[in-house]
């Protein structure tokens, strides 16, 4: 089933064990991180430059930015829904008690280091 352009596909369910989901948070956070700082680094050197003055390698640059630009613009909207789903998990943590406030900071410093 393809889905038409600008729409997601249907909704996914994920469970987590209440014990898990600290440490899934982490290793999303980290991989949004991850995500956004290659972006933030590397964006201008995706896009590219002509290799030459000619007017095929001008077209050829063009194509390439138009293609990396929409790279990038779907690893920014990645990185985006890894931050809901992070913030999922941390009411999740709430509701469940998983994260009382004397374990608070505690959580912050783990979510800070990984």
């Amino acid at each position: 089933m393809s889905v038409p352009t600008g729409q997601s596909g249907p909704a996914v369910k994920m469970t987590v064990l209440p014990k898990e989901v600290v440490h899934l948070m982490i290793k999303l956070e980290a991989v949004r991180d991850s995500v956004t700082g290659f972006v933030q680094d590397n964006a201008d050197a995706l896009r590219g430059k002509p290799l030459a003055e000619d007017d095929v390698s001008k077209d050829a640059a063009e194509d390439f930015k138009a293609n990396a630009s929409a790279a990038i613009d779907a690893a920014r909207k990645f990185a985006g829904e890894l931050t809901k789903t992070i913030n999922g998990l941390k009411d999740a943590a709430k509701t469940y008690h998983l994260v009382d406030e004397t374990h608070a900071t505690t959580m912050q410093q783990l979510t800070k280091d990984h």
